[in-house]
C-alpha cells in the first residue's frame, strides 16, 4: 500500500480502488468487523430522517445506518468507491464529493453526521474547518454527530505517523473536536 500522503486526490484514490477491492481489509479483518460492530453498538437511537456518512469508503458501515434513520447519504471523494458502494448497498444513497466543499446549508439536511476515521485525511487545520462547519450547521442542537479517528502516537516506529494529519493520543482527538464543539 502506498503511503496515505500519495493517496490525497481524488484521482489517487480512484486509481488505488480501481486496482483493489476492500483495499483497507474492513471486511476480511475480523478486528475491522468487530469494531464496526461495536460504533453501532453506540450509535443514538434515532429514528433519524436522515444520516449522512462522510468519507463512506465502500459503504460497509454506512448500510447500518439504515438501523437508526429512514433515509441515508453517504460520501466519499472518490467516484470509483462510490459507484462500488451503490452496487452493494443500493438503499443508500451515495455521492461522490468532498465535505470540505460541502455547504452549510446541505449538512442541515441531516440529523445524524457519522465520519469514522478518515478525518486523518485532511490536515488538522482542514478537519478544524469543517468540524466549525458542521458546529455552525447544528440548528438547535437537534442533530446528532459520531465522530472516531486513528491514534498513531508519534514515537511508534512500527506505524507510519502522518504529521499534522495524525493523533497522538485521544486526549489529542478531543481537544481538536473541542476546538467547534466545547461540549464533547
Amino acid at each position: 500500500m502506498p503511503p496515505l500522503s500519495d493517496l490525497n486526490s481524488r484521482e489517487a484514490l480512484d486509481t488505488f480502488y480501481r486496482a483493489s477491492e476492500d483495499p483497507w481489509a474492513t471486511r476480511s479483518i475480523p478486528e475491522k468487523r468487530v469494531r464496526y460492530e461495536e460504533i453501532d453498538r453506540f450509535l443514538p437511537a434515532g429514528p433519524f430522517a436522515r444520516a449522512l456518512e462522510v468519507a463512506c469508503g465502500e459503504g460497509d458501515f454506512s448500510v447500518r445506518l439504515l438501523r437508526v434513520a429512514r433515509e441515508v447519504w453517504a460520501m466519499d471523494i472518490s467516484q470509483v468507491v462510490v459507484e462500488r458502494a451503490h452496487s452493494r448497498y443500493p438503499k443508500v444513497r451515495f455521492f461522490q464529493g468532498d465535505v470540505r466543499a460541502l455547504p452549510i446549508e446541505r449538512l442541515r439536511d441531516f440529523d445524524l453526521i457519522v465520519w469514522l476515521d478518515a478525518m486523518y485525511w485532511l490536515s488538522k487545520e482542514e478537519s478544524a474547518g469543517v468540524l466549525k462547519r458542521l458546529a455552525e450547521g447544528v440548528p438547535g442542537g437537534s442533530q446528532a454527530l459520531v465522530f472516531s479517528a486513528s491514534i498513531i502516537p508519534r514515537f511508534r516506529t512500527d506505524l507510519s505517523f502522518w504529521d499534522h494529519h495524525d493523533f497522538e493520543s485521544p486526549g489529542d482527538f478531543l481537544a481538536h473536536v473541542r476546538q467547534a464543539f466545547p461540549a464533547a
